[in-house]
């Protein structure tokens, strides 16, 4: 029986070299808390990883509402050149008077998000549009990206194209009740 355990906590395990990208505020597939949403205080959900392959040289991540009515509305967060040295963001507040969310982690820079903001757009769905997927995939990335800040999702996927090393993705729900 013992052997079994072992067996079974081995197989669910993330294996060495992995990528896995989790959070300490929700659940891959479970609901998004509404601190990190539009109704909430606007803060950016905390995030880790583990598993960056050998060669690393940075990280993105592309944060996308897989329900969105329309692709260009879609982008909720974009950063990039994320330090290779980095295994987490901290939750980060907006700074609302600048419609910004100012970069997590020092070296980090941001892209533009579908209201073409700098930064977290946080999940504000119409209502009735039932629940809504927000997909968090962060990219370990085995070159240095030349890009400035406020790039746009194209270009950093232009811009890491060829270059991925791996690739980890986080699914969160979120669904606006009220119309």
């Amino acid at each position: 029986m013992a052997r079994l355990s072992l067996l079974l906590m081995w197989l669910t395990a993330a294996q060495p070299g992995t990528l896995t990208l989790s959070s300490p505020a929700f659940a891959n597939n479970g609901p998004l808390p509404v601190e990190y949403t539009g109704y909430g205080a606007f803060t950016s959900p905390p995030l880790a990883w583990t598993g960056a392959p050998k060669g690393t040289r940075q990280f993105v991540l592309i944060v996308e509402d897989t329900d969105a009515p329309l692709a260009s509305l879609s982008v909720h967060w974009l950063i990039y050149n994320i330090p290779a040295t980095a295994a987490s963001l901290p939750a980060t507040p907006p700074n609302k008077a600048a419609k910004t969310h100012p970069a997590p982690i020092a070296g980090a820079r941001l892209g533009r998000n579908a209201m073409k903001w700098l930064g977290y757009l946080p999940p504000r769905p119409f209502a009735a549009t039932g629940v809504h997927h927000y997909r968090f995939t962060l990219y370990a990335v085995g070159t240095e990206l030349t890009l400035a800040e406020g790039a746009t999702r194209a270009d950093v996927l232009a811009a890491v194209n060829g270059h991925v090393l791996a690739e980890a993705t986080l699914v969160a729900v979120f669904e606006r009740k009220e119309p």
